[in-house]
């Protein structure tokens, strides 16, 4: 006691309040840390997405990144979703298998991917003939998804730059015949189900599938740019990190994204016309011989010597050489700079982006083995020196190689305006999962019927 009568504390009565305060505090601070912090060893993370190309589709859902880890979720819950991707030079099924975890969560456990050659574009007088080459594949969706589920498996077409590039008839009375052997199936087919994408679409549904297999779309993780190279179209997707991205671009090439609850304003434009293939008809001057019967197009592109046929939009057209004076690196690369510098608008911050490039960049880097079968990373300028390559060893039995390479190298370097040593990452899968528009597409149609969100 004190002279007041009240209570004192010893040294040793305070030192040891001091040292039970502090270990409360550390208990505490434990807690926060052990609990507050995402475990590392976390199977899935939780992805909140809500995606809103302005009047296409609205996509909130909870899905969980894929794992290549068991699965460790007590849930025997399945859903599938099948989509089917109408391309210009073939048609291709993706079957999509998700496990239902706690919370109403989506966790991709794989995927099955078949294709079959040619498109529905080649069946231009023959929509039957265009519905039936999809058998086989709708087929293989009977046999993978499980019987007690198919009534409530959506199941959707959706077609690119081959039916956009023919006339309207043509290709609805093509959607028709598919629709009709599709109904025949006992797969959910919503409204709308089968129909011509928009190009943005397919340049969105990419740049969803490469990020959400990377895992780049969790909180404080920057996600990377996709070029996606088709048959009859390219596209460009990338969320912009300067305003000025924004500012300077069309109104139209930016789409409203939300993540995590954030919003962000994505950049995405494809390019009608400048795909591969496309590209590639252009440069062989057939632009003005759609139509005319016994046509022949030929082009410094092509080695001398070379003759032969390639269907192109349902045609048939013969193809020769150009001149031995006039074939050569040079005189192609003229050409398909022209071609591209007056068409593309570059966005001068992907340059320093992370980049992902698919389809016809990748199968040409394969084949000029730039890369392997699973895929690497290369130059710009890697592109051009195989072009020159092919130029100096030029081979009748692949009579477009050398003009594919240069023109990809113009898309790149000309058209996107990417220096010659920029890194460029090629992948055919990612996770064992198509590098594709098919993963987003795939999440799109679950939420619109219900399944997800």
């Amino acid at each position: 006691m004190d002279m007041y009568g009240q209570k004192v504390l010893t040294m040793y009565q305070l030192r040891g309040r001091l040292i039970f305060l502090l270990i409360v505090i550390v208990i505490i601070f434990f807690l926060i840390v052990y609990l507050g912090l995402p475990n590392e060893r976390k199977e899935v993370e939780d992805l909140e997405l809500e995606f809103q190309p302005p009047s296409v589709h609205v996509l909130k859902s909870k899905f969980s990144r894929v794992t290549t880890r068991p699965q460790t979720s007590k849930s025997t819950e399945e859903l599938y979703a099948v989509i089917f991707d109408a391309g210009s030079t073939g048609s291709r099924i993706h079957i999509f298998r998700f496990q239902v975890l706690s919370g109403g969560r989506l966790s991709l456990v794989n995927e099955i991917f078949e294709q079959v050659k040619p498109g529905l574009s080649a069946y231009a007088d023959d929509p039957k003939k265009a519905a039936d080459s999809l058998v086989s594949m709708i087929n293989r969706a009977l046999v993978e998804v499980p019987s007690h589920l198919q009534k409530t498996t959506p199941l959707s077409l959706k077609a690119t730059a081959g039916l956009r590039l023919l006339p309207h008839g043509t290709a609805d009375n093509i959607l028709n015949e598919v629709t009709e052997l599709l109904r025949g199936y006992p797969f959910h087919l919503p409204q709308n189900g089968i129909a011509i994408m928009d190009g943005e679409d397919e340049g969105i549904f990419s740049w969803m599938t490469v990020n959400f297999m990377l895992g780049t779309l969790s909180d404080g993780k920057d996600t990377v740019a996709a070029i996606d190279m088709g048959g009859g179209s390219t596209q460009v997707t990338l969320i912009p990190m300067f305003k000025e991205t924004i500012e300077k671009s069309q109104a139209d090439y930016i789409k409203n994204v939300s993540l995590f609850s954030k919003n962000y304003r994505m950049y995405t434009h494809s390019y009608l016309h400048l795909g591969l293939l496309s590209a590639r008809f252009t440069l062989l001057g057939g632009d003005n011989m759609k139509g005319s019967e016994n046509v022949e197009l030929s082009s410094p592109c092509i080695p001398p010597g070379y003759s032969g046929h390639w269907s192109f939009g349902g045609q048939e057209y013969k193809i020769h050489g150009g001149k031995t004076h006039e074939f050569g690196y040079e005189n192609c690369q003229h050409q398909t700079k022209s071609l591209v510098q007056n068409s593309i608008k570059p966005v001068e911050e992907l340059g320093s982006r992370i980049i992902y490039i698919f389809s016809y960049f990748f199968d040409r880097a394969l084949e000029a083995k730039l890369i392997d079968k699973d895929g690497g990373d290369i130059t710009v300028g890697q592109f051009k020196e195989a072009a020159e390559a092919a130029f100096r060893n030029p081979d009748l039995a692949n009579p477009f190689h050398s003009i594919d390479l240069t023109y990809l190298y113009s898309v790149l370097h000309h058209g996107y305006r990417l220096p010659r040593d920029k890194l460029l990452h090629l992948k055919k899968k990612i996770n064992g999962v198509e590098v594709s528009w098919g993963l987003g597409a795939a999440f799109q149609l679950l939420s619109s019927v219900g399944l997800a969100g």
